[in-house]
Formats: structure tokens, C-alpha cells, sequence
């Protein structure tokens, strides 16, 4: 699978920057499939899943790219639950697709109120919550999505990034009920920490 719209724009995001001294946190990596791309591109990844087979995949994954492994962490935890982080500790959040398809789903929006303030809590002041968005749900427009995520977002984050993209997931998972277009957002959010933090612009892939 190819690397998500949302990774790019991490890597795109710190272009030119030193990479290495940057702390992303994969929220739900999976296998790796956007670890590995942020790794390959010189940044320090926390990569967190809910599934031990998936964090040794990953591990084995990067053993055979020849990736430092000074840059990849890997913890276990059931991210709704809690984030096993120290406080303003980490400069981004990768989120792909685990805020609206997973916990929107399963632990509705007190989970996900619960995750967002663990997100908050974790990240450091000018850190950014990125994000593929979507709830399922196929009658719901683009315009609509963005003021259900901003809703949800809207307390802890400033939205700086709200743009349109394509579900590409649908392509290699089964989703029950694939009938009628689902909208999809690529977000980038900044943590709020206090009413006069000055809020930098971010490049648009």
C-alpha cells in the first residue's frame, strides 16, 4: 500500500528541517504501512497499535528495509483508553483513518472526546493533529464532514488544513457497505494551548 495523503504531508511538512529530532506518534500503524514511509524519510516514529502481531510485523518489516532503529519506538496500547505518553512530548500525531472509522464507530463521540484530550494532552504546544477523516457514512457531503470534524475538533484544535480526498482504504480492506460516494478529509489541526499563540500556516500538498 502506498503511503497516505496524511504521512506525505508530515514528511512535507518537515522538509528541510532535521527530520530525526522530530517525535511523530503512528496512532493505530497497523503493519506500518506510514511508519515505514516516515522512517525512510529520517524521522523519530512512535508507532502504537492495539495488536502485538502488527508491531512485530512493523518491526520486521523495518529490520529488512535496513531502518535505523534508533527511529522507531513501538508500544502497545488501546489508544481510546489512554495514551502511554508523557505531556506535551510529541510534535505530531499521524491519525489515518482511526478517529472516524474506528472509534466514531465502536466507542462513539465519548470515545472520541476522550481520545482527542489524550491527543491534546500529549501533544507539545505548536504540535498538530493530522488527520484522515471520515464517518461511513455515504450521504453525508465533504461540506458537511468538515463541520462534523470540526465540531468534534473544534474545543482543543484549530483547524489550519480542511481538504477534500479520496477514501483510497476502501481499495484493500472489506468494508460492509461500499454503496454511495464517503466523503473523506485530509485535516491538519493545531493544538490550542493558550489565546494568544501566535498559529503558523502549513504547505498544502
Amino acid at each position: 500500500m502506498p503511503p497516505s495523503r496524511a504521512a506525505r504531508y508530515v514528511v512535507e511538512a518537515f522538509h528541510g528541517l532535521d527530520r530525526g529530532e522530530r517525535a511523530i506518534v503512528d496512532a493505530g500503524c497497523g503493519e506500518g504501512r506510514d511508519t515505514l514511509f516516515l522512517l525512510e524519510n529520517g524521522l523519530h516514529v512512535l508507532a502504537i497499535d492495539v495488536c502485538d502481531r502488527n508491531l512485530r510485523m512493523l518491526s520486521r518489516r523495518a529490520e529488512g528495509k535496513g531502518i535505523v532503529q534508533k527511529l522507531l519506538d513501538r508500544v502497545m496500547a488501546d489508544i481510546v483508553l489512554g495514551i502511554p505518553i508523557g505531556d506535551s512530548s510529541v510534535d505530531v500525531i499521524l491519525d489515518v483513518w482511526l478517529l472516524g472509522s474506528v472509534i466514531l464507530r465502536h466507542d462513539g463521540r465519548t470515545g472520541a472526546r476522550r481520545y482527542l484530550a489524550e491527543v491534546h494532552r500529549i501533544l507539545k504546544p505548536s504540535g498538530l493533529l493530522v488527520l484522515e477523516f471520515e464517518t461511513l457514512r455515504p450521504r453525508r457531503s465533504a461540506d458537511e464532514l468538515r463541520e462534523y470534524a470540526a465540531g468534534l475538533l473544534g474545543e482543543l484544535f484549530a483547524v489550519k488544513l480542511s481538504k477534500a480526498i479520496d477514501a483510497d482504504y476502501y481499495r484493500y480492506i472489506d468494508i460492509a457497505n461500499r454503496r454511495g460516494a464517503h466523503p473523506a478529509l485530509l485535516l491538519v489541526a493545531m493544538k490550542k494551548w493558550n489565546s494568544t499563540s501566535s498559529l503558523c500556516t502549513h504547505k498544502e500538498l
